[in-house]
């Protein structure tokens, strides 16, 4: 059981480490007010785990970032799919059908 939880803690990291570097190099195409709210909202959300210590609060705020991230990426795969099913609506009307005097096949 330890081998699951250390290969989640050390995927963990991995995860949180991509984000922190997109956002770094996000940056660079910014101007220079928003550099500084990117930084801290990597900071905040993709927080490294060892910068959370080991008592209860420390342990909900690790899990908060987590969900927040979770929330965040189902949110975006919600509106993805909204923004499809829209899309997908605004073709097929009748105009798509054949005509009358058209052979079926």
């Amino acid at each position: 059981m330890n081998d699951l939880g250390g290969g989640l803690n050390r995927m963990d990291d991995r995860v949180q480490e991509f984000a922190r570097n997109t956002y770094g190099r996000m940056g660079n195409y910014v101007p220079e007010g928003a550099r500084g709210y990117l930084d801290d909202v990597s900071e905040l959300i993709h927080k490294d785990r060892s910068g959370f210590d080991n008592s209860w609060q420390g342990k909900t705020a690790l899990y908060g970032t987590r969900a927040l991230q979770a929330g965040g990426i189902t949110a975006a795969g919600a509106g993805l799919i909204d923004l499809t099913h829209a899309m997908a609506s605004t073709f097929g009307g009748p105009a798509d059908d054949a005509g009358p005097n058209t052979l079926p096949m």
